[in-house]
């Protein structure tokens, strides 16, 4: 049986650095999904042709109502109801009329967000080592099973364990495990400053080596 035995000795200066490298992480992941998405087939062919058609009913609209108005004949029976339609449609023609200033719009929006989201989970994946902070953690592996442990003041508790699959992904001081290469966020963290016997362990476990 293939074991391992690291241990880490946590500390309030150790948290803040990796917290920064994991928004950087699980920013540029959600926005590599978010340009994945960008690039397939309804984002290129179906949605130009939803812009034309926008565009194309929001005139027409405007051309039925205006002449209506003009002609003295309304399009509905209510006036109030044809300014509405006038103004539903001229905003809408605004905001469609040019897909790429649009677009720029709505990805530096999604940019924000996907910035906000990962600091919040950054934060959350190393809130509690942080509170417990200073401590060991010890992680045990057997196989591709693999258990943590933390020892404060003498006193040493079981935080978890998971099985080894997919994929890891090395940081400074810390390493992800991923259960797919594309997936956002990680189903486990390590603490631990990534050596080549870790890294070959990992390996010979059916883990395979992301780029940061």
């Amino acid at each position: 049986m293939q074991t391992l035995k690291l241990q880490t000795e946590i500390t309030a200066d150790y948290l803040p650095n990796v917290e920064q490298q994991l928004t950087e992480i699980f920013f540029r992941r959600l926005k590599s999904k978010n340009d994945l998405r960008r690039d397939g087939f309804f984002e290129k062919k179906i949605v130009p042709v939803l812009f034309i058609f926008i565009r194309v009913a929001c005139i027409v609209l405007l051309l039925l109502v205006g002449l209506s108005l003009l002609l003295g004949t309304s399009v509905c029976n209510s006036l109030t109801l044809n300014i509405f339609m006038l103004l539903f449609a001229s905003l809408f023609l605004f905001v469609f009329w040019d897909r790429n200033k649009l677009e720029g719009k709505l990805n530096g929006f999604n940019e924000r967000v996907f910035a906000w989201v990962a600091k919040k989970r950054a934060r959350l994946m190393v809130k509690q080592a942080a509170k417990l902070a200073p401590f060991r953690a010890e992680y045990d592996f057997r196989e591709n099973v693999l258990a943590y442990y933390r020892i404060k003041n003498g006193v040493v508790s079981l935080v978890w364990h998971r099985t080894l699959t997919g994929f890891f992904l090395v940081g400074q001081g810390f390493i992800l495990f991923y259960k797919s290469e594309k997936q956002s966020y990680p189903y486990a963290i390590i603490l631990h400053e990534a050596t080549v016997e870790l890294e070959t362990y990992l390996k010979a476990q059916s883990c395979f080596q992301i780029a940061n």
